[in-house]
């Protein structure tokens, strides 16, 4: 935020680079602690979704041999996307540090960190189980053998396998349904990974400039493999090899817009003058597209960690749907992914009311022997995450008018009460530097997406990364070819 008393710099002191130089990471974790302490107080104590991912001595970490269903509830129970996956060290185990750091300490690491596990890495491997799953369901739908998975104790699913059409939602849903209890079992090691973290050692945090870390730790400059994109968070972690702190792409942007009269002139310029900034053109889905299938898209459009989600027929933007859209996901919430990508994130945060059962469809009572319906799921899907003071419930989402200029254009119902619920974060080309960082700091976004005010089309996307990039890059350098996650 400019400040009108803040001392004029020369050009060389005013940019980016030397803003970033300027800091050491331990003098930024330092005004994070000040800055998350004056929020928590602001809030009456309720903010801590953020918070919990990077607070110092209470790093929550899942262990390489949970099992899935163990990992997703320690998610949902403390509001995170992510934590360290590690293996846990004997108590008489000789441990090393992690990285082959040598501090001369001989203290023994209650862990090693093997990598970053995310609610993205379990749905992005549980979907390659449920495709191959989705397809033996099918073929066995359709000569009449029982559907795999399927045992005596299974009943709901056997009769929805037989009432519903092969590829329905509710054949879809069953299916999710029954890979996912197999899925829930499976231990964390056996997932997949996007290897989106990094490490640092503290002892090294007071002299590191905070440059160090967003190019070599966030944007993983230069890169060491073509396929490792930047990543979203590093940890921070102490000579006995525990972590102490993570630090988030979404924290280095918090401290930029506390900082923004440090850039001089360059806040005012319009992001679509900046080299770079945006990415063009955005990755987009239809709203009637299946939320599983949507994160799929995002799993096969290498370098892309969200989509935009358009009306199916205007094309005009209705939302955005990521990996943080899946915070508070367990295993039972899986069905509801065969929901249309707008609809599901309609009921996952109440912005609408579920389907009421239909007459003669049976108990309603949800258990294993219950044949799965479009209300059970859809009832379900609010528990996801924890009722807030800023919640928008679903009579309220009713209520509400879309104020964008291109919400006439808009024909889904649930793109429409998306829209009103949960406005997407929107901006045009000459838009400055400041205001764009400035919303995405406020609303912890990690996207704004340009879009032409009258048709709604959305033309490109600026993600955190895509800011990160922009500032930290020396005139004479280029952005490395690898593409920007946004």
């Amino acid at each position: 935020m400019a400040s009108p008393t803040a001392p004029a710099l020369a050009p060389s002191e005013s940019t980016a680079i030397a803003l970033f130089e300027s800091e050491s990471v331990r003098g930024f974790l330092a005004q994070r602690a000040t800055r998350r302490a004056a929020r928590a107080h602001n809030d009456g104590g309720s903010w801590g979704a953020a918070a919990a991912e990077g607070a110092a001595g209470g790093v929550v970490v899942v262990d390489r041999d949970d099992t899935v269903g163990t990992a997703l509830d320690l998610f949902a129970k403390h509001k995170i996307l992510s934590a360290p996956m590690v293996l846990r060290s004997p108590a008489d185990a000789t441990a090393t540090l992690p990285l082959g750091t040598s501090t001369g300490a001989a203290e023994v690491a209650p862990y090693r960190v093997l990598n970053f596990l995310s609610v993205g890495d379990i749905v992005r491997s549980f979907i390659a189980c449920w495709e191959a799953e989705e397809h033996a369901a099918g073929a066995a739908a359709a000569t009449g053998a029982q559907p795999p998975q399927c045992g005596e104790a299974d009943n709901g699913y056997a009769e929805d396998a037989r009432a519903a059409d092969v590829g329905s939602v509710l054949w879809r849903m069953g299916v999710l349904r029954s890979a996912g209890r197999a899925f829930a079992d499976r231990m964390c090691g056996d997932c997949g990974t996007v290897e989106d973290g990094d490490m640092v050692f503290s002892g090294a945090s007071d002299a590191m400039p905070l440059s160090q870390l967003v190019r070599y730790g966030l944007l993983r400059w230069p890169r060491r493999r073509p396929a490792v994109a930047p990543c979203h968070r590093v940890g921070v972690f102490g000579s006995d090899g525990s972590i102490e702190e993570i630090i988030s792409q979404s924290d280095i942007v918090e401290w930029l817009a506390d900082n923004l009269w440090k850039l001089g002139n360059l806040v005012h310029e319009p992001v679509g003058a900046i080299s770079g900034l945006i990415s063009s053109p955005a990755a987009t889905v239809s709203s009637l597209r299946p939320a599983i299938d949507a994160f799929a898209d995002i799993e096969r459009l290498k370098g892309v960690s969200a989509v935009g989600i358009v009306d199916a027929v205007s094309g005009a933007l209705v939302g955005n749907f990521s990996e943080s859209d899946l915070r508070g996901m367990r295993p039972q919430h899986f069905p509801g992914l065969a929901l249309p990508v707008a609809e599901f994130l309609c009921y996952k945060h109440s912005w609408t009311t579920a389907p009421a059962p239909a007459a003669g469809d049976g108990p309603t009572t949800p258990g294993d022997t219950t044949p799965i319906r479009l209300s059970d799921v859809a009832a379900s899907l609010p528990m996801m995450v924890q009722p807030s003071a800023t919640s928008h419930t679903a009579a309220g989402a009713a209520s509400r008018v879309p104020s964008v200029p291109w919400a006439g254009l808009v024909r889904d119902e649930y793109g429409r009460a998306l829209l009103a619920a949960r406005p997407v974060l929107t901006c045009s080309e000459g838009d400055s530097l400041g205001s764009v960082i400035t919303r995405l700091a406020e609303l912890r976004a990690h996207r704004i997406y340009c879009v032409d005010a009258v048709s709604g089309k959305p033309s490109g996307v600026i993600s955190l990364t895509d800011v990160l990039s922009a500032l930290v890059r020396s005139p004479t350098e280029t952005t490395p070819a690898a593409p920007a996650t946004i």
